[in-house]
């Protein structure tokens, strides 16, 4: 019976008529066949490839960004922002309750900013390698590789795993040339650093959204908490969580309004607390509220423009010259260009919500910084993208994803893959050579100067690093025409001001810091050096009123308690002396010269056994340390130890005592 039924089968087939297939259906089906031969191949062009194979992907983005950022370990710390933080921080160089406390204290400010993590962090750092740059760097690029595998993960949770639009937004984020800012500059653990609680807060939101579980909307709230302690920049938290909110559909109701409330309330107080401790850094030019609209579509524009092309890449972006016209044609292009870019997002929320949502989150995070206030001196910076670059990339990633999945598209998907390619090399190759800008402060400030020979802040800058290598004439030349460029910097009348008074010209010196203190009246370093050249001039009264109105406004400037104790020490107030001898050594603890002039103190106050404590903790931390050898004799002659002050009269003798 079996073998009737497949007699029968085969005299049908050979009965039927074939029909000859032309060569491309031949081609299709060879082409199908080979693919169901293998069983599980796929096609490196289709979103199937990225799917199956995201974590290698992933993996091989993190290494390309950890080798591109290989060369910031060359790096040393620059005149930028990097003394503030570190080198004149006393604040990071003991790590102990105390100093953690005052760190978090709300009138703590460093750098015109209240960022208390932040602090924590350089204190950590300061512990591992003092004042080399290694810990700080290795710190920097760790932050930027986990950013970049938390911007997978929102990208992830936020298109509900499309993986390869989560790829594309992480490998661009990773090596894009205006993120080397964010990362080879030391001063910004900030930036990386509220960027990671952002993120973290950003992804609990999602799962908040996806769980309706309110763990997670708490631990967004903590991680908000942290971002903030960071950086205030944070505070656009709870507007990017509304731009998810018209993401995911979400409709609008009591639930969606009151969940948000202590969002925006903890961002208000953190916004407060950000304009308290900016109030000094905020410009004094008095700019119209045009030309303020015209900083805010001019950064806006730009920022959206060198996402493309990085071409022309800058630390600083300065303000027209003083006293020169503005720019009005670059300016005035940018009011049209932003009317048009918001224009036409508003025209394809019609049919689509991934402009809208991209444009949204990147507005809500670059608005902060788009200058309406002045702060910082420059137009705009690199380093704000960080955050908001993940918008525009979202949208970009997802026309990516499109043309693998939509039909319309698809023919588009080889010209674009090869475009990524492009980009991906291209952008590499200028972030690594970008890092080498950092290299020092002379590298850095000489780029910024080549960009714009105009920029008061590049030529001030550069100055500071000729005068920290003692070349005075140069560091002269250099703040002679920071002044010319930016009069109304009340930072480059100050560090004119420095080098007169290190070229013993005390009488210009004071001209200079007056005209700082009149653009920045409490600029406590300029009364503390004016101090210095009173003096040096032997006005000693003017003097120390200078160095009290220093500490009347930052009670923590341990230099102008040393140098107040030497005014009380010369008028032979030696209790006052002694007290803010002390305090300078509590705020820092290896000030040599302090620990000297205390010890000092000490014998004239008759308590030599004090004395040579101090000494010998002075000597301590400088061996060379002629001078408190010599009076370390004296206070063993008053105690009676011949033998122990006749060997340091010999070692101070050999120092060139």
């Amino acid at each position: 019976m079996e073998k009737d039924v497949e007699k029968s089968i085969k005299m049908a087939k050979k009965a039927t008529p074939r029909r000859k297939s032309s060569p491309k259906s031949r081609k299709r089906a060879a082409s199908s066949k080979k693919a169901s031969a293998s069983g599980n191949q796929v096609d490196v062009l289709s979103p199937g490839f990225f799917e199956r194979y995201s974590s290698y992907i992933l993996i091989g983005i993190l290494l390309l960004t950890a080798l591109v950022y290989l060369p910031t370990f060359d790096n040393d710390l620059t005149n930028w922002d990097d003394k503030v933080y570190i080198n004149d921080n006393t604040l990071i160089k003991t790590l102990d309750g105390e100093h953690i406390q005052e760190m978090f204290a709300t009138t703590t400010y460093v750098s015109s900013n209240y960022h208390p993590l932040t602090l924590l962090l350089y204190a950590i750092n300061y512990q591992m390698s003092g004042l080399d740059s290694w810990s700080y760097i290795l710190t920097q690029i760790l932050f930027h590789l986990l950013n970049t595998f938390l911007v997978f993960r929102f990208v992830l949770l936020l298109t509900e795993k499309k993986k390869e639009i989560a790829l594309f937004v992480a490998l661009f984020f990773a090596i894009h040339p205006m993120h080397v800012e964010s990362v080879a500059w030391i001063s910004e653990h900030k930036d990386v650093l509220y960027t990671c609680f952002f993120l973290l807060g950003l992804n609990a939101y999602l799962k908040y959204i996806s769980s309706n579980a309110y763990k997670y909307l708490a631990f967004a709230f903590g991680f908000l908490v942290l971002s903030l302690l960071s950086k205030s920049a944070a505070a656009a938290f709870p507007v990017a969580m509304i731009a998810i909110d018209y993401w995911k559909r979400r409709p609008l109701d009591v639930t969606l309004v009151l969940e948000k409330v202590p969002f925006f309330l903890l961002a208000a107080l953190f916004g407060y607390l950000a304009l308290e401790s900016q109030s000094d850094a905020i410009a004094t030019e008095n700019y119209t509220l045009f030309q303020r609209v015209q900083f805010a579509c001019y950064g806006f524009t730009m920022y959206i423009v060198k996402l493309f092309v990085p071409y022309g890449l800058s630390s600083f972006y300065a303000y027209p010259p003083t006293g020169e016209p503005w720019p009005l044609s670059a300016f005035l292009i940018t009011i049209v260009t932003t009317i048009g870019i918001v224009g036409l997002t508003v025209f394809t929320m019609r049919k689509t919500r991934i402009i809208a949502f991209g444009m949204g989150f990147y507005l809500a995070t670059v608005a902060l910084v788009l200058q309406f206030l002045s702060v910082g001196g420059a137009v705009m910076g690199d380093r704000y993208t960080y955050v908001p670059y993940i918008g525009l990339l979202f949208i970009l990633g997802y026309g990516l994803y499109l043309t693998g999945v939509e039909e319309k598209w698809k023919r588009y998907r080889k010209p674009a893959l090869a475009v990524i390619l492009l980009g991906m090399v291209t952008f590499s190759y200028i972030s690594f050579e970008r890092i080498k800008v950092w290299k020092n402060s002379e590298t850095l400030w000489s780029d910024v100067i080549e960009k714009n020979p105009k920029c008061g802040r590049g030529w001030m800058n550069r100055g500071v690093s000729y005068f920290d290598d003692e070349d005075l004439e140069q560091a002269l030349l250099h703040f002679t025409n920071a002044v010319k460029y930016r009069a109304t910097l009340a930072h480059c009348w100050f560090n004119r001001g420095l080098v007169l008074n290190k070229m013993k010209r005390y009488e210009e010196a004071v001209k200079d810091f007056d005209q700082a203190i009149a653009r920045k009246a409490n600029y406590h370093e300029a009364y503390h050096h004016r101090g210095t050249a009173y003096s040096f001039l032997n006005q000693h009264e003017k003097a120390m009123a200078d160095y009290n109105k220093t500490l009347s406004i930052n009670p923590n400037f341990e230099k102008s308690y040393n140098n107040r104790g030497r005014g009380h020490y010369l008028n032979k107030d030696y209790e006052k002396a002694l007290a803010d001898f002390q305090q300078s050594i509590r705020l820092n603890p290896s000030n040599t010269i302090a620990l000297s002039n205390l010890g000092a103190i000490y014998l004239q106050l008759n308590r030599p056994q004090e004395a040579v404590e101090s000494f010998t903790k002075a000597i301590k931390i400088d061996p060379n340390n002629r001078s408190a050898y010599g009076n370390r004799a004296i206070a063993y002659d008053a105690l009676g130890q011949a033998e122990k002050a006749k060997q340091d009269r010999a070692t101070a003798n050999k120092l060139g005592q």
